[in-house]
This record gives structure tokens, sequence and C-alpha cells, in this order.
């Protein structure tokens, strides 16, 4: 999830509306998290290779779901459909302009590259 508040914001500003929404989501979570990260002031786009943004009105929180029970595949879109509405209401009730990504696993998608002679 990005969070994005207007310019300037306070850091304690930043991390207070980033706890709000981090309880929102953990309510919602049905205990699928396996580990949250939470970075303040800066946030990155577009992946490893995207551009990168600081600020202290920044902030990205990631959380990695847990590869078991067997059933989370059949619950996944239940809950990432919660915590989309959850991220809307958090960021009706901050003021916060929010943004959220679901990253599938696998390995990175790249384009080819040649090797030879030039």
């Amino acid at each position: 999830m990005r969070v994005e508040l207007p310019k300037n914001s306070p850091l304690d500003k930043t991390r207070e509306v980033v706890k709000v929404m981090s309880h929102k989501l953990v309510e919602v979570s049905e205990d699928t998290f396996d580990n949250v990260v939470s970075d303040l002031g800066t946030v990155t786009t577009g992946g490893f290779s995207g551009s990168r943004q600081s600020g202290s009105h920044l902030a990205n929180d990631q959380r990695d779901f847990h590869d078991g029970p067997e059933d989370f595949y059949d619950k996944e879109k239940r809950i990432v459909d919660a915590i989309r509405k959850a991220v809307r209401e958090g960021a009706a009730e901050t003021g916060a302009k929010t943004s959220v990504t679901l990253d599938r696993p696998g390995p990175p998608i790249v384009q080819p590259s040649a090797a030879g002679d030039s």
C-alpha cells in the first residue's frame, strides 16, 4: 500500500496515518499476513527497477501472505477485496491518497538480452 499525504506533512502525521491503516488491514486479514514492513518517508513505484520518491509525507506498507493453509487461495479474492475496501475507508478517514498493488509470486519477467559480438 502506498500512502501520500499533502507535501511537507510531518513524519509523525504520516506515521499516525499508517498506524490507522495498519490496524484496519489487520482487522480484515483473517490472520493471513506473514510479515509486515512499513517504510516512512519513501516509496518505490514500479518494483525493484522503478522510481523512488522521498519525503516526510510518503509511506509504503508491504504485507506478505503466509504460504498456508491450503485454503488460502480459496480465500484470497475475499481477503484482497476486504483489504482494498479497508484502504479506501482509511483514506477517507485520514484524507490520505492511497493505492494498493498485489504482487504475484514468481520469477521476474524481463526482456531477453542478446549476447555476442557487436
